[in-house]
């Protein structure tokens, strides 16, 4: 018998860094910037926020929740921040 770990997304309401847009950050698609830690595209102005003025400043940063580093989050820049996520179930075996 195969078990199958399917992850589901859920997602994580934040906010753009360039536009101040509501977005999901599980939905949206990582940057190809190689600039250090990649970011999240907004899906409202397609802009990543690693030119963000703050991107740089260690005290922006924070340890990524449980959730966000199942998808690739090591850590999470505060400027994201808006209130958690709106579903966390995250491992279903089927």
């Amino acid at each position: 018998m195969t078990r199958i770990i399917q992850l589901e997304r859920g997602t994580w309401p934040a906010v753009c860094p360039q536009c101040n847009s509501a977005m999901d950050l599980l939905a949206a698609p990582w940057c190809g910037c190689g600039a250090g830690h990649p970011s999240k595209i907004c899906p409202t102005c397609d802009l990543c926020a690693c030119d963000h003025p703050d991107y740089t400043n260690p005290i922006c940063w924070t340890e990524a929740p449980p959730l966000l580093r199942r998808f690739g989050f090591a850590r999470l820049f505060s400027v994201y921040e808006s209130g958690g996520p709106q579903r966390a179930r995250s491992l279903r075996r089927a």
